[in-house]
């Protein structure tokens, strides 16, 4: 397989006021084509910086990056803009849409950018059209963005990412704003994708999303510190429960017991007392939706759980995933 993009010894550091931050520290990574890797980490352990790195969004202190066979470094800032225009697709937490436009024409906006681009303004809209279909999203083309769901809003954004034909998409907690259903969408279409041999970095809390990758890195304090090899994801249940539980049990043994061990709490706390919480009430995750949070944020979650619950009979349904908690009661 053809490497897409390879660093060596990368490292990032920021200086504020005299005291130097090194948030990234050597970092040696090859993503060969056709990959689908995810890369995990407490918050603040250097991931999003990774991603902004490895993009030419910001520069590297040391280090190579070579992107398809270009040394980033070597690039000026416009060559850079037009390496990420023209080879490289983008899908953040936030969706980053122009207001003034509609989802279409949010879609096909790289192509209009891009001077590469030989195609009229037809033609370029019917691929959009095209790409949206393919997701499922066609019928709001039309629509200004904030009159459509937070869920197709993300689609929208990864037909934006393929529109250029990118030889590999950067997804920065692609599903971080989304509910479990919208998610789970949003991560069969980028599988769709990465099966059709588009090549997927992907930076993420979220153990469900990170066990259908084909490869998990583990980061800490800007350092490499595991590496999963899962393989590609068939797809089932099945499939996805036992690769979250083996990715759940290396995370474990990465360092990420204190959380698993709250979790298990949380976990024993249901089981043990067989309730239920009211519908509306439920928390999604910790360093899932909310990135910010931090394990203790847990829990506080785990004292008002104890006060909801209550004397209510019914039976939890309970989604438990570890390094990355969330609970869904009906």
């Amino acid at each position: 397989m053809n490497t897409v993009l390879q660093t060596k010894g990368l490292c990032k550091t920021y200086i504020v006021n005299k005291p130097q931050n090194n948030v990234l520290k050597n970092i040696d990574l090859t993503i060969t084509e056709g990959e689908m890797v995810a890369v995990m980490g407490p918050s603040g352990s250097g991931k999003s910086t990774l991603l902004y790195c490895v993009s030419g969004m910001d520069r590297v202190t040391a280090g190579e990056v070579i992107f398809n066979g270009k040394e980033t470094a070597k690039l000026s800032d416009k060559e850079l803009a037009r390496l990420r225009l023209d080879e490289m697709g983008f899908i953040f937490q936030q969706m980053y849409m122009m207001k003034n436009l509609s989802v279409l024409d949010n879609i096909i906006l790289p192509v209009v950018k891009s001077k590469k681009n030989t195609e009229s303004r037809k033609q370029t809209e019917e691929r959009g059209r095209s790409l949206m279909r393919r997701l499922g999203i066609d019928d709001v083309g039309a629509n200004d963005i904030n009159k459509v769901s937070g869920g197709q809003l993300q689609r929208a954004c990864i037909c934006r990412s393929m529109i250029n034909s990118p030889k590999m998409i950067f997804a920065d907690e692609p599903t971080g704003a989304l509910n479990r259903s919208s998610s789970d969408e949003v991560m069969n279409e980028l599988l769709s994708l990465n099966r059709d041999g588009t090549t997927v970095l992907c930076m993420t809390h979220d153990p469900k999303v990170a066990a259908k990758c084909s490869r998990i890195l583990y980061i800490v304090d800007g350092g490499i510190m595991g590496e999963k090899k899962m393989g590609h994801f068939g797809g089932g249940d099945k499939e996805l429960c036992d690769r979250e539980r083996e990715l759940n049990n290396w995370l474990m043994e990465q360092g990420a017991g204190n959380t698993c061990n709250v979790a298990a709490d949380v976990a024993l706390l249901i089981e043990n007392q067989g309730k239920a919480l009211k519908k509306e009430y439920l928390f999604s995750s910790v360093w899932g939706s909310d990135s910010d949070s931090e394990p203790q944020t847990l829990h506080v979650h785990i004292n008002r759980l104890r006060q909801k619950l209550g004397d209510d009979p019914k039976n939890a349904k309970r989604l438990l995933t570890v390094w990355g908690v969330g609970y869904k009661f009906v």
